[in-house]
């Protein structure tokens, strides 16, 4: 099971937080050329406005909203609930918060590579308040590409414990991407992708 836990700390909370991914592959469109002078329309055809509309459904601003999501992994030394919340403002800024806890199952302890050393690795229930904020957003594509930078404890409890001792949540920059499906948005690095809900 430390295997495990290992395992969903490197990749599973990083892709409820952030996740490094590679940019997906965009074909880019041809270029039409400026009409002249002498051919001015005094109306946009047709496929003009099919192209805006096109070029509008890729536009950063329709990722904006609050995104919700909620999940709970289960292991023999115990469980961990992930609730997380992203908003995304004007398609240039995001904030990111997750409220993690950490109970442990009678008689269990966290292994200390995954969590917390010793004599903290048999504290429960643990609760971390983790933020983040960006400003490097781009839209490649349909996905929107957000780079987090690593994520910083906001709050903590047991306060018993050092906040020093938390610093393998905290990850390093990371690179994420999400796919717009619906009222929905997708956070995948190819083999695992967990889902935002729009609650606004």
């Amino acid at each position: 099971m430390k295997r495990r836990l290992t395992l969903f700390i490197t990749v599973v909370l990083p892709l409820i937080a952030p996740h490094r991914l590679p940019a997906p592959i965009v074909e880019e469109g041809k270029q039409t050329p400026a009409p002249t002078e002498s051919a001015q329309p005094k109306s946009k055809p047709a496929t003009s406005q099919k192209a805006e509309a096109s070029s509008d459904s890729s536009a950063p601003r329709r990722f904006d909203g609050t995104w919700r999501q909620t999940r709970t992994e289960r292991y023999v030394e115990g469980s961990i609930q992930l609730p997380g919340t992203m908003v995304i403002n004007n398609g240039k800024k995001a904030q990111l918060t997750i409220e993690a806890t950490f109970t442990l199952a009678p008689g269990k302890s966290w292994p200390g590579s995954f969590l917390l050393p010793p004599p903290y690795d048999k504290v429960s229930p643990i609760s971390a308040k983790l933020i983040d904020e960006s400003t490097d957003l781009k839209v490649e594509g349909p996905n929107l590409i957000i780079l987090w930078p690593p994520m910083r404890l906001a709050d903590w409890a047991p306060k018993a414990i050092p906040s020093q001792a938390f610093e393998k949540l905290k990850g390093s920059e990371k690179a994420v991407t999400y796919i717009q499906d619906g009222a929905r948005l997708i956070a995948t690095d190819g083999k695992h992708s967990f889902i935002w809900q729009r609650v606004q």
